[in-house]
């Protein structure tokens, strides 16, 4: 609803051009019956003129632009605009229209605080439109902890409309068709409602903490398992400390946007790494709020360090109970025999033991390990002590879980719980691995359970999922967890496959975003921050700002607008030397915002069938356009078609 328009007429000089731009604008009503903390503030531009007329305006930059005046129709006051960072996209988006030569209309959205207070993360707007195709622009307008008051209006509605913005939307060009400009304002506002419904803008700000991560994540050059961390981090305005091996690429001075301060640490996970950890924050700077890591290995190591640190961390024991998967099977599961051996003379003698003989086909996996390495499908106790002895070959120190292989589908299950109550979870749904397939066929499949494909929401029914979720918390909390985030592998029968005490990996974590809304890495990172410490010797306090973030960072998008996501894997199926990749037809493209081919021509891929270790050679994540039942379809037959498009080569 419109509560006020006007117009007003820009004068600018840009670069010894003169122009005259008229600005048709209005200050819409905050939306009704939500949570909404905004009002929106719409811009239309047309130019009147332009002298003199110049190729050379191809070229101007937004320094060559200075406003002159800006004149109301319904004021006699004038105002030359200040240089606030809406002012400084007002006039991107004029130098853009005027570059065009003005034969379009130009429909921007800002948007107003309805409320004072703070703004949660200063990238919010941006993270909660990915996969909205109404904007070729969003813009942000606010710095962590940086207040914001409610508009009120002002004698001058245009300009206070410009200093009090904390962001803005450049809608997607509309040609000169002033009904199609003002259609796409009223879907962003639609958008911007369904999407901003929730409490962002909060009372208090989040403190200016320090978050120690052990271990800085690969070169972006090498995999993108670090850019959510360390975005969410700075959007936050939490400082970051990485401790890593001397030489990581985050100690170059130019990374400092990304980690505040690199301190030198050997990590290497052996028993002596957590008083070492417990050493490097005591070269730090300044105090250390939270720790955490995204390192499967280094988990306990890091809990037993936060122990010592006094900062919060679930009970070591527990990490480790996760990490193991025969310490694991015994406390989640209960009164089922768990089986497992060293090498092949240990299996014997415990096969010799059994009262019962196997049932087959098994499992046979390393204790600890991840990524699908060293599972192993095998038919028969030949099979079985094959496997064996290639597994104790490839991965010597890790005892050897063989349990019942269980058909049926495969979930993933994402939980992030607070003192054993649910703040968010979300389960998705796993294709068959190449070993799945192999099951009473004809073995011609890959043996691998690396996976091929993941698809979010899940199809399973309502009830089905509310059971499955109930079920896996109480295995959460038979372990003796009841805070954190929980990356969970099961089938729905309930067989537990794995518990990972951290984030679902970058590929996952950045479907769920697109499709949900939500940011793990965030959520992850408020809650090593839920309780800091407070100088005494009574460990860590709570603190109420990092857990309403983290609660208020956990409302997810709206059902309506939940578009289905698949990640499609392409695992190795041979080793070789890798000789590239050919890239995917264009017609392809829009429905992919993120993908990577993982070697480099000319790497060499050992042979997976020797090693155990089925790497990916690329991924893509795939986005629907519909939402529903409609969109689960496309999106799948969307992967299919990428899966059967994409080709590599390994020589």
């Amino acid at each position: 609803m419109c509560e006020t328009s006007n117009s007003s007429l820009i004068t600018l000089q840009l670069a010894g051009h003169k122009a005259s731009i008229r600005c048709l604008w209005r200050v819409n009503s905050a939306p009704t019956g939500t949570h909404a903390p905004f009002r929106t503030f719409d811009l239309l531009l047309t130019t009147e003129s332009v002298w003199p007329q110049s190729e050379a305006l191809e070229v101007l930059s937004p320094q060559n632009l200075e406003i002159i005046e800006v004149i109301h129709s319904n004021a006699n006051a004038t105002r030359v605009l200040g240089e606030s960072l809406a002012q400084q996209f007002l006039y991107r988006c004029i130098r853009n229209h005027i570059q065009g030569k003005g034969s379009s209309l130009t429909a921007l959205k800002l948007l107003l605080p309805n409320v004072d207070g703070y703004i949660l993360r200063k990238d919010l707007i941006q993270r909660r439109f990915l996969g909205c195709d109404l904007a070729c622009e969003i813009a942000e307008f606010v710095a962590p902890r940086q207040p914001v008051h409610r508009f009120k209006g002002a004698t001058d509605m245009f300009a206070a409309a410009l200093d009090q913005a904390v962001g803005g939307f450049l809608a997607r060009e509309t040609g000169a068709n002033r009904q199609v400009a003002e259609c796409v304002l009223m879907q962003l506002e639609l958008e911007a409602t369904l999407r901003l419904s929730f409490p962002w803008i909060m009372a208090d700000p989040l403190p200016q903490y320090r978050l120690a991560i052990v271990e800085g994540r690969p070169h972006p050059s090498i995999s993108a398992a670090a850019e959510g961390p360390y975005r969410a981090a700075s959007a936050l305005g939490v400082e970051v400390a990485v401790l890593d091996f001397d030489g990581h690429w985050l100690q170059d001075a130019n990374q400092r946007s990304l980690c505040s301060e690199f301190i030198v640490c050997d990590i290497t996970p052996d028993d002596g790494l957590p008083d070492r950890i417990v050493a490097a924050v005591a070269r730090s700077r300044g105090p250390i709020h939270g720790i955490i890591t995204y390192s499967d290995k280094l988990l306990v190591p890091t809990a037993k360090a936060a122990r010592l640190l006094g900062l919060w961390t679930n009970d070591p024991h527990c990490i480790e109970a996760c990490c193991d998967k025969v310490k694991l099977r015994g406390l989640a599961q209960p009164g089922q025999p768990v089986l497992s051996a060293r090498d092949v003379a240990d299996l014997r003698h415990k096969l010799h033991a059994l009262s019962t003989p196997l049932i087959y086909p098994l499992i046979i996996k390393p204790a600890q390990g991840c990524s699908s390495e060293g599972v192993v499908l095998v038919q028969t106790e030949q099979e079985l002590l094959a496997a064996m002895d290639k597994n104790h070959a490839n991965f010597p120190d890790r005892e050897q879980l063989i349990e019942p292989y269980i058909s049926g589908p495969e979930v993933d299950a994402n939980l992030v719980l607070v003192d054993g109550g649910i703040v968010f979870s979300e389960i998705n749904d796993d294709f068959p691995s190449g070993a799945d397939l192999e099951v009473g066929a004809d073995r011609s499949q890959s043996p691998s359970f690396a996976e091929t494909a993941t698809i979010m929401p899940s199809a399973l029914p309502p009830s089905e999922l509310a059971l499955l979720e109930s079920e896996l918390v109480e295995r959460l909390r038979s372990v003796g967890l009841q805070t954190g985030m929980f990356h969970i592998e099961a089938r729905p029968s309930i067989f537990l496959i794995e518990i990972n005490p951290r984030t679902p990996g970058h590929q996952e974590s950045f479907a769920v975003e697109y499709t949900y809304g939500i940011d793990y890495y965030a959520l992850y990172t408020l809650l090593a921050l839920r309780e800091v410490p407070d100088g005494s010797s009574h460990g860590p306090i709570p603190d109420p700002a990092a857990l309403q973030a983290l609660k208020t960072l956990s409302c997810p998008l709206p059902e309506v607008i939940q578009y289905p996501t698949t990640i499609v894997f392409i695992p190795v199926s041979r080793g070789g030397t890798f000789a590239g990749a050919a890239p995917i037809p264009a017609s392809l493209s829009p429905y992919i915002p993120h993908y990577r081919v993982l070697f480099q021509r000319g790497e060499t891929i050992p042979d997976p069938h020797q090693s155990g270790r089925w790497p990916f050679v690329a991924y893509f994540l795939v986005t629907a356009s519909l939402t529903g039942q409609a969109g689960r379809e496309q999106v799948r037959a969307l992967g299919e078609c990428i899966r059967h498009e994409f080709h590599y080569e390994i020589l």
